[in-house]
């Protein structure tokens, strides 16, 4: 504790200056309020984000989505680039962006499976909780990947997926040197996935694999803090994680129901929260 700001006061003021700039309810109310995005951009520049639409003489939605996730990624990309190399801080912010980097691989994998016509889900291709999204070519699915999980290697999925790749190949084109290679890594020597690592991927499969690279993560992701974060911060890691895994296990369930068996939903399941057990 009496390193703490030796080690990280600047980023504990950098993230207090994010935090007082957060909308208040007061101002959030004035915004629902307005009747055309022309009233949306007057309201925000009473804010801290008042200049995120100056460059756009006939603001849009997609303009508005686009320029606060602008915001956003360079706000953390800051924290990121002034955590320091090594040490918990550094840490614990490329475990935050891991997630996103699972949700980025899915999308590609899905994007060129339904490119080449292999659904093979049906109606109920989406055991592992995922919304349905609409895909393009290889450009227009990386323009839906979200900017905190992209990596290098993720391109190169569109491309060894052109010719039917197995969950194999996959690791061992584009994975096997980012941080999801560990997760895929233990998921290829699960013997509980019998030889599917060896088949062609096809969607359900590809959400199964979300499942079990979320489950991997999440429970990484509270060992880890359990191990090197004080028990104040710990606890509430602890919450927070708990409760993404809470709502993984209901979308699990509700998805699955018809598609999956007992055994399959537990292999699902994050080991966190309250629910998991019930089963």
């Amino acid at each position: 504790m009496l390193a703490f700001t030796t080690d990280n006061g600047y980023l504990d003021g950098i993230v207090r200056g994010y935090r007082g700039a957060l909308i208040t309810a007061a101002q959030y109310t004035n915004m629902t309020h307005c009747e055309s995005l022309d009233d949306l951009k007057l309201q925000l520049a009473s804010t801290d984000y008042g200049d995120i639409l100056q460059g756009d003489t006939q603001p849009s939605v997609a303009a508005v989505r686009e320029r606060l996730m602008e915001r956003f990624v360079a706000d953390f990309n800051y924290l990121l680039d002034n955590a320091g190399i090594d040490g918990p801080t550094a840490r614990f912010l490329e475990y935050v962006t891991v997630g996103y980097m699972i949700d980025n691989v899915v999308k590609v994998l899905l994007g060129t499976v339904k490119q080449r016509g292999g659904s093979g889900g049906g109606a109920k291709g989406n055991p592992a909780g995922s919304p349905p999204a609409a895909f393009g070519g290889d450009e227009q699915i990386m323009e839906q990947c979200h900017p905190l999980g992209m990596f290098d290697a993720l391109p190169a999925l569109t491309v060894s997926m052109q010719g039917g790749s197995t969950l194999e190949e996959v690791y061992r084109t584009a994975l096997v040197d980012t941080p999801l290679g560990n997760y895929f890594r233990d998921l290829l020597m699960d013997a509980s996935n019998g030889h599917q690592h060896q088949q062609r991927l096809e969607e359900q499969h590809v959400e199964l694999i979300r499942g079990r690279l979320w489950r991997a993560y999440l429970e990484d992701f509270a060992r880890w803090c359990r191990e090197r974060l004080d028990a104040a911060t710990a606890a509430i890691m602890a919450e927070a994680l708990g409760a993404e895994a809470d709502r993984r296990t209901i979308a699990i369930t509700l998805n699955g129901v018809g598609v999956l068996q007992r055994e399959q939903r537990l292999a699902l399941y994050p080991r966190l929260g309250g629910l998991w057990e019930l089963g």
